[in-house]
């Protein structure tokens, strides 16, 4: 699994948008991924569709996964955009705002190997 097209956004909880590739499969791509941030807490968001109810926009999920493979992901995720958003950063391609990167708080997941 590779991070690709990653775009710093920093607008309320969005932090970021960006591609998910998997190289072993065919180079198969997830377009328009997003990591949010509220409260401490961090999550990857899939592409989803918007709807209206009851006068409030909700989303529709477009991908969906069993339980686990689906915290395994997130975490490998909300990883790999760190990394790739420290990389940026030394290389001089992206501005970071005051350290919306900050690896503790990912401490006290444990990371899993994915099938993928």
């Amino acid at each position: 699994m590779e991070i690709s097209n990653l775009r710093k956004i920093n607008k309320g909880s969005l932090i970021a948008s960006f591609d998910v590739v998997f190289p072993k499969w065919a180079q198969f791509t997830i377009h328009d991924c997003k990591l949010f941030e509220k409260e401490g807490k961090r999550w990857i968001s899939f592409p989803s569709i918007p709807f209206e109810k009851d006068g409030k926009t909700m989303y529709k999920k477009t991908i969906s996964f069993e339980e686990e493979a689906y915290k395994k992901i997130q975490f490998t995720l909300k990883n790999l955009v760190e990394d790739e958003m420290h990389k940026q950063k030394e290389q001089g391609k992206a501005t970071v705002s005051p350290d919306p990167w900050n690896p503790s708080k990912f401490q006290n997941e444990e990371e899993e190997e994915l099938p993928f």
